[in-house]
């Protein structure tokens, strides 16, 4: 199940509206929505941290292993750090480099595309 059905659920399970367990988060109802629908996730592990510990349910619990990826893959800023330690100093020869610089590259592609199909899919509903 992920993210966005965990969530869900527990909210009905503990007979909240949206509204209600957005502001008992500190957070809007249009965001509360987006999570429920799977449109995004929270950007900080503080927020997921703290929708855990409001049902009293461990991150892993809450988190599926893809929607931990996208978590874990929404910190922008340490994965540009690690690459940068990779291309700057890093011992990787230069056509290890060019294969990260096209595995990323190629990664990129396949999220836009996926992206677009769920724009489209949630446009034709």
């Amino acid at each position: 199940m992920k993210f966005s059905e965990k969530l869900k659920q527990l909210r009905i399970n503990k007979g909240l509206t949206q509204s209600e367990l957005a502001k008992s988060l500190g957070m809007t109802s249009r965001t509360l929505q987006n999570y429920e629908m799977g449109s995004c996730y929270p950007r900080k592990r503080e927020t997921v941290q703290k929708i855990a510990d409001f049902f009293s349910v461990p991150v892993g619990e809450l988190m599926g292993n893809e929607d931990a990826y996208i978590y874990d893959a929404s910190n922008a800023d340490s994965i540009i750090g690690t690459l940068n330690g990779l291309f700057a100093g890093g011992t990787l020869s230069e056509e290890d480099k060019q294969k990260v610089m096209l595995a990323v590259n190629e990664l990129y592609a396949r999220s836009l595309e996926k992206n677009r199909e769920k724009t489209d899919a949630t446009k034709n509903n």
